[in-house]
């Protein structure tokens, strides 16, 4: 063998040794989404996500998204922060862009803190 074939097995056994390694690491996502039509011609989405963090950690998230004939979408879900948190929200876009999100994060005591942020995109 001659140092130029040693270098290069040597070099493509660290690749493919840092690609296991990120692979492996990686968390994974898994999205379901269902979408259907009211009676009144509203869209519901449905959607569920299902992620697997960098520590093996399984993470659940939910939320159903309604858009009227004007654009208009309101989303309720319920997921979990990055810190174990269960978040609790409601969340409305106008067709302007506007956002409004109100939400509750319950942490592993029981202890409730309730916020609202605002996103203003027209003026």
């Amino acid at each position: 063998m001659n140092t130029a074939s040693i270098i290069r097995s040597t070099l493509l056994a660290g690749i493919l040794s840092l690609a296991a390694l990120g692979s492996a690491s990686a968390g994974s996502i898994t999205k379901q989404q269902v979408t259907g039509f009211d009676a009144f011609g509203n869209r519901i989405t449905k959607t569920r996500i299902v992620k697997t963090d960098d520590f093996g950690n399984r993470v659940v998230g939910m939320g159903v998204s309604r858009t009227d004939a004007f654009g208009n979408r309101t989303t309720r879900f319920v997921k979990t922060d990055a810190f174990g948190n269960r978040v609790v929200g409601v969340a409305r876009r106008d067709a302007f862009g506007n956002k409004v999100v109100r939400f509750v994060k319950t942490n592993a005591f029981g202890e409730r803190q309730s916020g609202v942020r605002v996103t203003r995109t027209s003026f």
